[in-house]
């Protein structure tokens, strides 16, 4: 008997060796370090078979996930494979599931024929994968997947990022149309377990009312972009000129630098300049910029306060201050004054007018909201730090961690074998197969870094793009149509060519400017630079944050009338008060009024009820 048993282990490991990619027979051929004690539970000696042909190995690994390191410092495929309870079945083909996904530029087939990921993911798991597609045009794929849940005929696996809200979710869960996850989670989620502990967000996004949880979450942690929105851009040269590169601290500082700009023709053209600029659809961005620095003022105006009610922070007289400070700016022409109404085009054509610089201070995502992305200018916009008002607050708005997580991998009642759809969602949370999923294999689009090289945050690198985004072989990953795990450090471990010269020019070697030019990673790591140095210690605190909430039906069907009238309402009325087209002091009173007229209030009393369910 232990002749056959150690034949059958033989036999079997040469069927799976048989099955590695050439990208990943790359992968052992690299230097591996030595396993942490954690990560050393024994390999599997025989997979014992399962119902529907799941395999399970003689001891599951519970983990930490492994995680590669800087300086060669990875693991071999068949440590990490081992590590993520691999195969999931045998023989191989024994288990098929069917699984719905989005078509986009890079990926027009998922076939094991035709798709070099999928491919990889066959052989590694023992699964066999079919799929249902739909276009990539978002708003055609939404009308597939919505035929196919109304029909009854759906796959195993709905895979769609962020494709259901979370009332949807709910809704179909009550159904038992998605089923419940949270055994199967326990037992095999090691990445999503991870997950759960590192960003307790994507814990809430996919969990119903019930309380079970209802799907795997995606994670895409951009650092910059949770605190992108009401980001203010200087233009550094006149800070250097005006005011010594020393930064404004309060509001009347911020005035005081304004006006300098202004008078003093910085630049020596003798054009006219506008300290602080925005365009239309940038409104909101503005006001969150000014309202920061009066209260704290999260994204909208809704806030949690700290003893968990939720208010409306555009309705009290500390917004009518915000008002005031923005009225007393235009009243100065510190402002532009088309800045209400200016289009895109029109904006970015000001900023880049050929007889001098025009914008002291742009509003927006980044400065190519007012000039031209990659044209000298661009590069001379760096992040301002909020200032403080009278008030003492001085807040960044953030969007919080709900903004990097997502529900992404729904597994449905038509699933003959759940365990197997769960432990292929959890392993594409890990991060060599997440990497490959999202970028295609090992060797042909991505690689580790070499020694030397520096990452995006300045540290150095653990992975190195061998293509650009966006430009990899076509099918030869899932693009970004699949759940990952791209979280911040992830993301800002990748290889930026440059790097070093970057952050030199960005800590004050302003004569690297004309270096700067044209690297490609700059967009990248400016924006995460300013946000980390200058935004980040002043973020707006996580638990003032609205989290995405779960509605009743009449909850939700009010929080979607009131908003849809409110959000235009009081972009109309900060205008016409700013500008001075209707009088701040007896308007006030008047639009706050209007606002509780039409719904504020029980707009607010609809989402203190989700909130105190999932919540209090």
């Amino acid at each position: 008997m232990k002749k056959v048993l150690v034949l059958l282990i033989v036999v079997m490991a040469l069927v799976f060796s048989a099955c590695a990619t050439e990208a990943e027979q790359q992968a052992t051929q690299a230097g591996t370090p030595e396993a942490p004690a954690a990560a050393a539970a024994p390999a599997a000696e025989a997979p014992a078979q399962q119902a529907g042909g799941t395999v399970t190995p003689a001891e599951i690994y519970r983990g930490p996930p492994l995680r590669a390191g800087p300086e060669g410092n990875y693991y071999s495929i068949e440590e990490i494979n081992r590590t993520n309870n691999l195969p999931i079945a045998y023989p191989p083909g024994s288990v098929t599931l069917t699984i719905f996904q989005q078509l986009n530029l890079r990926v027009d087939d998922f076939s094991r024929e035709n798709n070099l990921f999928t491919q990889m993911l066959e052989d590694a798991t023992g699964l066999s994968l079919e799929f249902v597609t739909a276009p990539a045009n978002p708003d055609d794929a939404r009308t597939v997947r919505n035929l196919l849940m109304a029909s009854g005929d759906y796959p195993d696996v709905m895979s769609v990022r962020g494709g259901f809200t979370l009332n949807e979710m709910a809704m179909f869960a009550d159904q038992g149309v998605f089923v419940p996850l949270d055994e199967y989670i326990e037992i095999w989620g090691v990445n999503t377990r991870d997950v759960f502990e590192r960003y307790p967000a994507a814990r809430h996004v996919t969990t119903g009312l019930s309380g079970h949880i209802y799907a795997l979450p995606d994670v895409n942690d951009c650092f910059h972009c949770v605190r992108g929105e009401a980001r203010a851009w200087y233009h550094m040269p006149w800070l250097e000129s005006l005011n010594g590169g020393v930064f404004p601290e309060t509001t009347e500082e911020l005035k005081d630098l304004m006006i300098r700009m202004r008078d003093e023709d910085p630049d020596g053209t003798g054009v006219e300049v506008f300290p602080i600029a925005w365009r239309q659809a940038g409104n909101w961005n503005a006001i969150q910029f000014f309202a920061n620095s009066f209260q704290n003022f999260p994204r909208r105006g809704f806030r949690v306060n700290d003893d968990g009610t939720i208010e409306a922070a555009f309705m009290n007289d500390y917004f009518r201050q915000t008002l005031e400070f923005m009225r007393d700016l235009y009243a100065e022409r510190l402002i532009l004054p088309e800045s209400f109404s200016i289009d895109n085009d029109s904006f970015i054509a000001l900023g880049e007018d050929p007889a001098g610089v025009r914008y002291g201070i742009i509003i927006g995502w980044g400065p190519e909201d007012g000039v031209r992305r990659g044209g000298e200018r661009w590069y001379q916009y760096f992040v301002l730090p909020p200032v403080q008002g009278p008030t003492g607050a001085r807040y960044a708005m953030a969007t919080g961690p709900f903004n990097a997580v997502m529900p992404a991998w729904f597994v449905t009642d038509r699933a003959q074998n759940v365990e197997a759809a769960v432990r292929l969602g959890d392993l594409l949370l890990s991060e060599y197969y997440g990497y490959s999923a999202y970028f295609g294999l090992r060797g042909l689009s991505w690689d580790y870094a070499r020694p030397g090289d520096m990452g995006l945050n300045g540290l150095p690198a653990v992975f190195r793009q061998l293509t650009g985004a966006g430009t990899q072989e076509i099918n030869s990953s899932w693009d970004q149509t699949s759940l990952s795990n791209r979280d911040a450090d992830f993301r800002l471990s990748q290889y930026a060519e440059g790097a070093d010269i970057i952050y030199r020019y960005l800590r004050g070697e302003h004569d690297l400017h004309s270096q700067v030019i044209g690297i490609h990673a700059f967009n990248e790591i400016f924006k995460f630079y300013g946000s980390q140095v200058h935004l980040y210690p002043f973020e707006t605190p996580t638990r003032n944050i609205v989290p995405p909430l779960l509605h009743n039906e009449d909850d939700a069907r009010i929080i979607a009338d009131v908003q849809a009238v409110i959000e235009p309402f009081i972009l109309e009325r900060v205008a016409l008060f700013v500008t001075g087209a209707d009088d701040l002091e007896t308007g006030f009173d008047r639009f706050v009024s209007d606002l509780e007229a039409l719904g504020v209030g029980r707009m607010v009393e609809a989402m203190q009820r989700s909130f105190d369910a999932g919540f209090r």
